[in-house]
């Protein structure tokens, strides 16, 4: 079964601004400038040489008039959501992705900025009649693996199949305190079912890193349900996490970046409850691989799931999701919600788009990231996904009946089933086609598989480069000294605004007294991210500000008015 202050890096929003799709929100107003000693200045929403990402040309000579405008989002927050196989052949992977989290929260951490970021936790068991009670079904799991012990034999009651090492190797705290906070649907501080890095401050007790705590969390021990239900269990997180009155509600918020990582060796079996008979020993036997056998094996959630072509030497050439009714015929994707025995992969690409929608509402270049570990080979993409009718003598004989397929990766630690349906949803949010969001389970280590995952959440926050030549106002130090106002804009939902100045900050790179947040200016290439320098622009912002997670940022913006060159080629050199 088988700091107070936080570092915020900027977002460059083109052509939106305040979660309205191509709409400048200041673009009737009269725009702000500062000091013009050069006769030029960059604005956000003026008609003064104002320069910004609307206009490509603008964006390249930094003095071309017009509506333009930079707007910068405050945000850079993500939500991640893992989704973990507790079955009973899942120890070592638990272990090795628990083994991993050290690197994937420095890579979270890295940089000035770093991310504002929550984690939560949960399991495949989704419930099923041949298991025991006490299944997550999306429940948040925010807990040492040390206080679960007993869920780390397969057998509770015998101590039989003792798989404590995947706990016991990678975790030193006996128990995880979560500290109240609040949070925006509730500003009353409470222990939440997930970890979180606001600003630099968790909220961890006792001393205990994120790293630490991640890798006592993770493991999820190996009594679950062994049919396992990865997508049903993410949808219900997801939902629990936007519904008032769950322990989880508000973990998923709406202006944070939303990525789900899912672990596991074996195929979905997301059933409709309505259809709970495919498991049945009297009635349900369509599905089973042998329908003498007094109770079914996971081939149920195959063959209710997944139809395959072709076959040549001993393996299909393709397989795909399939809705199958009760009598194992394909039903038209309208009535696949009522009629199929599993639920459709599109109950999860249509809740998973939704969700998106929301987000792009806000940041139109938003994606939600899905990412796979499951049974692809080592070397995937490179490698296609094998389908086998039958099995090569390194396997186990009986895992084509038991699983109604043969392995889709083999090895020392691990034999995993192709993941049709866990695919085609990852294949639905691919953010690069040079990329892949699929990695192996049968891996020792699962660095690389999480570093794919940091790539494609970095990849959501673009550096705040200001997109102009801007001005040296002080020739006489050392370096660019600019001239920029920055101001924080919140479109509240009645359709009011609140403007706050930011000012800069001072040498120790904190905010003045009294104002809430400040912003530094980065210049130089030793300074800068190397995107900026690679455009050729000479400036990137930071802004500094008091961490308040009690804030959704709905709306929040900030815009940036600078003096611009009159000598670019001297000062920006690399621009065309």
């Amino acid at each position: 079964m088988p700091k107070l202050e936080r570092s915020v890096a900027l977002l460059v929003v083109v052509g939106i601004l305040a979660g309205c799709p191509g709409e400048d929100p200041d673009a009737n107003d009269g725009g702000s400038e500062s000091a013009d000693t050069n006769g030029k200045t960059a604005t956000t929403g003026g008609t003064d040489s104002t320069v910004g990402t609307g206009n490509p040309e603008g964006t390249t000579t930094g003095d071309v008039p017009g509506d333009h405008g930079i707007a910068i989002s405050i945000r850079k927050a993500v939500d991640i959501l893992f989704v973990i196989d507790d079955s009973g052949s899942m120890a070592e992977e638990q272990q090795a992705l628990a083994a991993a989290m050290a690197q994937f929260v420095t890579g979270l951490e890295a940089g000035t900025a770093g991310l504002d970021y929550r984690v939560g936790i949960t399991t495949t068991d989704n419930g099923n009649p041949w298991c025991a009670p006490g299944a997550e079904a999306g429940q948040l799991v925010a807990s040492s693996c040390l206080g679960r012990l007993s869920d780390f034999t397969l057998d509770p009651y015998s101590g039989d199949g003792d798989a404590s090492g995947s706990c016991t190797d990678v975790c030193a705290v006996e128990a995880l305190e979560v500290l109240p906070t609040p949070i925006s649907e509730d500003p009353a501080p409470a222990v939440r079912p997930w970890f979180q890095s606001v600003g630099g401050q968790t909220n961890l007790g006792g001393g205990v890193s994120m790293a630490q705590a991640l890798a006592c969390a993770i493991p999820q021990g190996v009594s679950g349900c062994g049919f396992e239900a990865p997508l049903e269990s993410m949808w219900k997180a997801l939902v629990r996490s936007t519904t008032s009155g769950e322990r989880s509600y508000g973990f998923m918020r709406h202006d944070a970046v939303l990525a789900v990582v899912i672990l596991t060796d074996e195929a979905d079996c997301s059933y409709n409850p309505e259809h709970v008979q495919i498991f049945s020993a009297h009635d349900g036997q369509v599905f089973w691989s042998n329908p003498e056998e007094d109770a079914p094996t996971s081939a149920v959630c195959w063959n209710a799931g997944v139809r395959c072509d072709g076959e040549v030497d001993g393996a299909y050439t393709s397989c795909a999701s399939a809705n199958l009714d009760m009598e194992a015929h394909e039903v038209a994707p309208a009535d696949a919600a009522d009629a199929a025995a599993l639920h459709p992969v599109a109950r999860y690409v249509d809740f998973l788009q939704q969700i998106e929608e929301q987000k792009k509402a806000l940041s139109p270049n938003q994606e939600v990231l899905v990412s796979v570990i499951a049974g692809v080979p080592l070397d995937y993409p490179t490698v296609p996904i094998p389908y086998p009718t039958t099995i090569a003598e390194s396997t186990d004989p009986d895992f084509l009946t038991h699983y109604g397929i043969g392995p889709g990766c083999v090895s020392a630690v691990a034999e995993a089933v192709p993941p049709v349906r866990l695919a085609e949803v990852a294949g639905a949010f691919l953010v690069s086609a040079e990329d892949s969001n699929l990695s192996s389970v049968c891996a020792t280590d699962y660095t690389q598989a999480l570093q794919a995952v940091l790539h494609d959440i970095h990849d959501q926050f673009e550096p705040a480069c200001m997109p102009a030549c801007v001005a040296d106002v002080d020739p006489t130090t050392p370096g660019l000294d600019p001239s920029c106002v920055l101001t924080q804009v919140d479109r509240l939902e009645d359709g009011s605004r609140v403007e706050t100045p930011i000012p800069r900050c001072d040498a120790n790179g904190v905010p003045p007294v009294g104002s809430p947040s400040c912003y530094i200016p980065r210049t130089g290439p030793e300074e800068m991210d190397p995107q900026c320098v690679n455009e050729g622009w000479n400036l990137e912002f930071e802004i500094i500000s008091v961490a308040d997670p009690t804030t959704p940022g709905f709306g929040e913006y900030v815009s940036a008015s600078c003096e611009l060159s009159t000598m670019r080629h001297n000062d920006c050199p690399a621009l065309p």
